[in-house]
Order: structure tokens, then sequence, then C-alpha cells
């Protein structure tokens, strides 16, 4: 048995698809198909079943992504042995992150790695979540920081940061007929929002629903996909908006905005490193990794 089709087999069930497979490997579809007949075989089992919505893997299926993780755990930490002979970490770490644990939270881990392996360039790329996870699924990236969680058993978190998402006003905007969420929708308050795409944004369209508020009811004035310029917009007199406290803390230090104190604000949330849990880890992705979970900072 060859390890490519380990590997193979492995991006395929991470992908979700032989096409997906196939662009990523750089192989045709037939190609791919083949090695997994091939490992099908070796194994006399069917070890997935194809759906409109990716692939479900059988038992046996199950059992051969254990078992290939365990074989290719063995060769990656093998050659990080070997790798560790060496004195210093040297090369390019790449990151792929949404804007808040990218902007607030990676910059310091990144700079207290930097200073133990002073020979390593980290390349940070902000983006939202969703995009992230694609890009360290993809290869294109060693590790990931996003604001949520994503339904993916490939992939592995570790919490580095709790957030909390806050409603802003603009300086001396009248905030006394705001008591509760509804009030938003019964007054038409002009609201500026993140774009789709974002954790935060489905986190709050979340929260609304759960406090009996829809989000298709509020009046958005503007959307914007980092949220700098969303809290700029809100500085500007604009209108209102739910942002990550991280985010809107020094604007709230200068006294730039007000911050509105109703019933069942603040939204708690989670900020995540993610690493996948199969496929080759670089060795300076994997250092970075331990040194978060040995110092990773969890408050706020």
């Amino acid at each position: 048995m060859n390890i490519d089709v380990l590997k193979t087999y492995k991006v395929v069930v991470e992908r979700g698809s032989l096409t997906a497979a196939s662009r990523e490997l750089g192989l045709s579809q037939p190609a791919v198909s083949m090695q997994i007949a091939s490992l099908e075989e070796y194994f006399g089992a069917r070890l997935f079943y194809r759906t409109a919505r990716g692939v479900n893997l059988t038992l046996a299926g199950k059992h051969v992504l254990e078992l290939a993780d365990k074989f290719e755990k063995s060769v990656i930490e093998a050659r990080n042995s070997v790798a560790g002979i060496k004195d210093e970490l040297e090369g390019v770490l790449r990151i792929a992150a949404s804007n808040i644990p990218g902007m607030y939270v990676l910059p310091l881990l990144v700079s207290s790695f930097q200073q133990l392996n002073p020979k390593v360039r980290v390349v940070l790329e902000i983006q939202n979540t969703r995009k992230a996870v694609d890009k360290l699924l993809s290869g294109e990236a060693d590790l990931a920081a996003i604001g949520e969680k994503i339904a993916n058993d490939c992939i592995e978190y570790f919490p580095v940061k709790e957030d909390r998402i806050i409603l802003i006003a603009p300086k001396n905007y009248d905030i006394s007929g705001i008591r509760c969420l509804p009030d938003l929708v019964a007054q038409q308050l002009p609201m500026i929002r993140r774009t789709a795409g974002s954790a935060t944004f489905r986190a709050v369209n979340c929260f609304l629903k759960q406090q009996g508020v829809k989000s298709a009811q509020l009046r958005v004035v503007s959307e914007y996909n980092s949220v700098i310029p969303q809290i700029n917009s809100v500085i500007a007199g604009s209108g209102l908006a739910f942002v990550s406290r991280l985010a809107a803390k020094q604007a709230i230090g200068l006294d730039l905005i007000e911050v509105i104190d109703i019933k069942a604000l603040p939204l708690l949330r989670t900020l995540y490193l993610v690493m996948k849990k199969t496929g080759d880890r670089s060795r300076i992705g994997s250092a970075f990794w331990q040194q978060a979970l040995s110092g990773g900072d969890n408050s706020e």
C-alpha cells in the first residue's frame, strides 16, 4: 500500500468530494477514483458513500481513517525528530485568520513566538472565518485563527481568548429608549453590521433569533467586511452596531462611542486557534501550536 494513496483518501474525506480532492492534489478525478478503489480493494471493504452533501464514511472507512491518521502522525513525528537536530527553526509560518483573532489576538502570540524563533518569517492573512478554514484545509495555511467552531472532524481546536459582543452607539446618541433588543426593531434604529461569512455575523444572527428578534426586520443601513470601518461608521454617527469588545476597546477608552447596557448582553464567545488533525503538519506550524497550548491566553 502506497503512502500517497492514504494521503489521497484523507484529502477526499477532508474536502468532502473526489472533485475537490483532485483539484487540491493536482490529479485528475479518474486518478483519484482509481486510488480510492485500490484502497478499498486492499482492505476488502467499501470506505464511503457519495451523497449530495459530500461523502459519508462507512464503519470500515472510519477505521481506515483512524489508521491513516496514526500512520501519518508517526511519519510526521519521525520527520520532526530528525529536523529537530537543527538548532533553530527557519522558514515561513502561514496563518489564515478571521478579523478579530487576526487583529487582536495573534499579534501577541506571533511576537512571543518570533522572539524565540527569530529566523521564522510569519505571513498572516486576514479574511472571514469560512475562507480562513478553507485556506487551512487546502494546505495554503499552516494554522488558522477563527471566531467560532466549524463542523469539520478534521480540525483540532484550541481556545486562545474569550471575547464579548456588545452593542455600541455614536457618542451622545439618545439610548434612553433602548431597554431590550426588540426596541431595535420597534424603533427602526439604523444598524451597521458585518457581512455574511464572518463569525460575528453568524453569532449575532443566532443570538437575535434566541431573543425573539428577526434580523431581517432590522433597519440595516450599511454592511462591512471588516470590524474597523464598522466601528468608524458608528463613531461618525451612521448608526448602531454589534461588535467585538476587543475591537471596540480603544474607541471605548477614548470615549468615542457609547456602550448600550441592556438585558442579555454582552454575548460571550470563544476565539480559537485551529490546526488540521490529518495531513501534513509543518514543523514550524506544530511548534507555534505547541507554544500556544503551553502559554495560551484565555482571558480578556
